[in-house]
């Protein structure tokens, strides 16, 4: 009979090697972290044979944060490890800005790409596929009636502008090498972000713009299952408003605005420096969206991130209707540009349930402006939100990766409601003395321990 292999390789090591290798498998056990299990496995011979002998997988990954670069060395974080990684960027993202990402490890880059347009590329295989930086845009009324006074009744109709396009986010149906794969992008507009679709499968390629185009998109997600929605991409703008849009053919593109109803706003009115930004997340068959509430300063320019919340899209009847979520259960979730993700949470991550991952994309209009004009871009505001309790503790948070807690309470006093930060409860005391103020603790906020500016634009989420 052939012995098993975990019987194999420990013929020929004593009693205390067999100990030791036992301790090792142990140990690898506790590294969640795919990158710390190579790492554990390059030690040496004997490491990387208890390595071999582990039956148990590594438990499910969550995305890494990757910084552009302006080099072909860039750095990536991984939250599970909480360390920094160094990784060699294909050439065509080195300069770029990244723009969008697919599980599958597949990232897109814009801006100062190598090959002069958009592209998408798989950091594992080094797989690229072109993305077009033309767009076809219904043409005006004038020239649609030139067209018909010469050509007749039906060629106007197919005809377009082509024109540049300058992209700020994209995201994808499937994978971007799949002849099936439709992108849609947030584009910039002559004064608010616009919208483009594009089938990647089609020849020759370009972005298609609908004739009526959502005003402020915030956000695009690809919405596959969920009642009695079909599949297609969902877009949510500045003023709350969901819209639905899908190709009828390679250049026709139908935009459906969606009749939602909105719950009781506990939040009906905000402070005068505290505004909006919304996202949009697919988990679990479902359709969620974050609202993410910031403060921002007139005077220098800069914002900071004090509140989420999350509603969930409810279609099991004709009428839809969000509802607030007071819980993500055993979910967190990964804030981006076209790029949100929901992760259910290993049971040995140590990270906390109902966490939100954010990058500092608020603004994710500057980001293109630091593109071109080669800027400074702040992204200082990025970290993780989650509802404190009494006694939790996050042993990834006492790391060098983040700083120091924040609480986020709302303040009532004579009809106002204030949102703001404290470093601790006893300086909450403090503000609010004796004052009849109602309080109410929200949650917390770390902030990431990352540079403070840098000449390259926001990080993005990628996930393996």
């Amino acid at each position: 009979m052939v012995p098993p292999p975990a019987a194999v390789a420990r013929r020929s090591l004593s009693l205390d090697h067999e100990m030791f290798l036992d301790f090792l498998v142990l140990v690898l056990s506790c590294l969640p972290c795919i990158a710390d299990r190579e790492s554990f496995a390059s030690v040496c011979t004997l490491w990387r044979r208890a390595a071999g002998l582990s039956d148990a997988p590594p438990p499910a990954q969550l995305p890494w944060a990757i910084f552009p670069s302006a080099t072909a060395v860039s750095t990536v974080f991984s939250i599970l490890s909480a360390s920094p990684r160094r990784i060699y960027l294909p050439t065509e993202l080195v300069g770029a800005r990244l723009c969008g990402s697919h599980p599958g490890a597949w990232v897109a880059g814009t801006g100062h790409v190598s090959s002069g347009g958009n592209v998408a590329v798989n950091l594992l295989s080094r797989e690229m596929v072109h993305l077009p930086n033309k767009k076809l845009v219904p043409l005006s009324r004038r020239r649609a009636i030139q067209l018909l006074e010469g050509e007749g009744p039906e060629p106007w109709i197919r005809q377009r502008a082509e024109k540049d396009v300058a992209v700020r986010a994209i995201a994808f149906s499937d994978a971007p090498n799949s002849p099936d794969c439709v992108a849609a992008a947030i584009t910039e507009g002559v004064y608010q972000p616009s919208v483009a679709m594009c089938w990647l499968g089609a020849q020759p390629q370009h972005w298609a713009v609908p004739w009526t185009i959502p005003a402020g998109v915030q956000d695009v997600v690809y919405f596959e299952v969920g009642g009695n929605l079909k599949p297609s991409f969902y877009f949510i703008t500045n003023w709350d408003a969901l819209f639905v849009a899908s190709f009828v053919d390679d250049t026709q593109i139908l935009v459906h605005k969606c009749r939602v109803q909105w719950p009781t706003d506990d939040m009906p009115t905000l402070p005068a420096n505290v505004y909006t930004s919304r996202y949009l997340v697919v988990t679990r068959g479902h359709l969620l969206m974050v609202r993410r509430y910031y403060s921002y300063s007139k005077s220098d320019g800069t914002h900071q991130t004090m509140l989420f919340r999350v509603f969930e899209l409810q279609n099991q009847t004709l009428d839809l209707s969000w509802l607030e979520l007071d819980s993500l259960g055993s979910r967190a979730l990964f804030l981006a540009r076209c790029s949100s993700r929901a992760f259910e949470l290993p049971a040995n991550s140590e990270i906390k349930s109902g966490s939100i991952f954010f990058l500092d994309d608020i603004t994710f209009g500057e980001s293109v402006a630091a593109t071109k004009n080669d800027n400074q871009y702040n992204r200082n505001d990025m970290g993780v939100y989650y509802k404190d309790e009494p006694g939790l503790t996050w042993p990834h948070l006492c790391s060098n990766l983040f700083g120091a807690k924040n609480f986020v309470a709302f303040l009532k006093h004579e009809g106002k409601m204030e949102i703001m930060l404290f470093d601790n409860l006893q300086e909450l005391e403090t503000y609010v003395g004796n004052k009849p103020i109602e309080v109410e603790i929200k949650g917390c906020i770390r902030r990431f321990n990352w540079e403070q500016a840098t000449k390259c634009p926001t990080p993005i989420w990628f996930a393996h």
